[in-house]
């Protein structure tokens, strides 16, 4: 999960930068965290208009941070899976090294054979899935807006 907190800066309605949340606090005085004074003004629709602008910003920020992520954590992603072909190349073997000293009937050797080879089969995807859904990011962020102040 990639987790950031931005500010967008805006002026006369161009976007000027993106900072770290704490950036931002520090710049407008904001660290002992001052009450909402409630008041509206026209500045609600100075905002609603530049919302689009700075998702656009955050969006585009936010996929430079998550190919960021992706190419370091490619490497690692690759070596686990590779890690658990090997481990799973182990089990079929022991599996073949156990179906070879059976004394079972044919038949019923390659029934359970094929049973387990599934079996086998079905775990280490199962395992192959939950690695790569933890170790990637979606494509689309989740952006969330909790403020917007004008000073």
């Amino acid at each position: 999960m990639i987790h950031h907190w931005l500010g967008v800066y805006f002026k006369q309605d161009k976007l000027i930068e993106l900072k770290p949340i704490e950036l931002v606090f520090e710049q407008i005085g904001l660290q002992g965290g001052l009450p909402n004074s409630a008041e509206q003004d026209d500045s609600i629709d100075q905002l609603k208009y530049l919302l689009p602008q700075a998702i656009a910003a955050i969006k585009k920020q936010m996929r430079e941070a998550r190919d960021s992520f992706e190419k370091e954590t490619r490497p690692k992603l690759d070596a686990q899976l590779e890690k658990l072909k090997i481990q799973e190349n182990k089990h079929f073997e022991q599996l073949d090294l156990f179906m070879q000293n059976s004394e079972q009937l044919i038949a019923i050797k390659e029934k359970k054979q094929q049973q387990e080879t599934q079996a086998i089969r079905s775990r280490f995807e199962e395992y192959r899935q939950w690695i790569k859904e933890t170790m990637n990011t979606e494509d689309q962020p989740y952006i969330q807006v909790v403020a917007a102040v004008v000073h």
